[in-house]
């Protein structure tokens, strides 16, 4: 149990399904509307693998019986992607030549932002792990093996395989397949950097994409991935962590 008021947490459930679950959004901008689904990620698999949703009322009793900490965490978490998720959809619909890179970086960024937190805020972090990332000559090899104990710890093998099974790289004009969780950490990694440090237009997209303006860098970096199935592994594993099993 929590000591929030009731409308507080419906609020934040109000919020779970709009971002994640199959409620729709209607925005006007500009005189423009736009209307999306959430992320339609709320729910679990049967044996027969047919998805069965979570409605409202089995979300609001778990966020009723959560924590203060672990409901102050989903609070931040789902107000921290909100306007990003506001973002991507606005993006894919304007006339941008880079909106199918632009508009998932918004999330890649948002969702590896989020691990970053728990990963850094995480008290059972081995003491030894500490010290040696304190050493590290380069502080992106810590957030990349950050990364990859977080998703070995709160997702299955059969997830993690999907990961690895659905991700190619296009490099020097080939698919290639990633090898191993730790390949696709650093690739997701080095494309964040891009974008965040040097204003890179390329980044996550679903298929192969050649540029125009002379750079390498980008095609040999783009990760050949269904961003909606890698975004809802990285919710699953967030939840997962948070104790919250309502990720498909």
């Amino acid at each position: 149990m929590n000591t929030f008021i009731e409308d507080e947490i419906k609020e934040v459930n109000e919020m779970l399904h709009k971002v994640l679950g199959f409620d729709w959004t209607n925005l006007e901008i500009y005189g423009s509307k736009i209307m999306f689904e959430g992320e339609c990620f709320l729910g679990k698999k049967t044996k027969s693998d047919y998805i069965e949703r979570f409605d409202k009322d089995e979300t609001l009793d778990l966020l009723k019986n959560c924590s203060d900490v672990l409901f102050l965490d989903i609070f931040r978490f789902l107000n921290f992607y909100y306007p990003r998720w506001i973002a991507f959809n606005v993006i894919k619909e304007s006339d941008d030549k880079y909106a199918e890179f632009s508009s998932n970086n918004e999330l890649l960024i948002a969702l590896t932002s989020i691990i970053d937190r728990i990963s850094n805020t995480d008290k059972e972090k081995n003491w030894f792990i500490k010290i040696i990332n304190k050493f590290r000559k380069k502080k992106q090899l810590g957030y990349t093996r950050k990364f990859v104990n977080f998703l070995n710890n709160n997702l299955s093998n059969e997830d993690i395989e999907e990961l690895i099974k659905n991700a190619k790289v296009y490099k020097k004009h080939k698919r290639k397949n990633i090898k191993n969780i730790d390949d696709l950490a650093k690739y997701i990694y080095k494309i964040r950097s891009l974008v965040v440090h040097e204003a890179e237009l390329g980044g996550i997209y679903p298929h192969c994409v050649s540029f125009d303006f002379g750079k390498k860098k980008i095609e040999n970096l783009t990760p050949m991935i269904v961003p909606k199935n890698f975004r809802r592994l990285l919710w699953k594993a967030i939840f997962n962590h948070l104790g919250l099993k309502i990720i498909y």
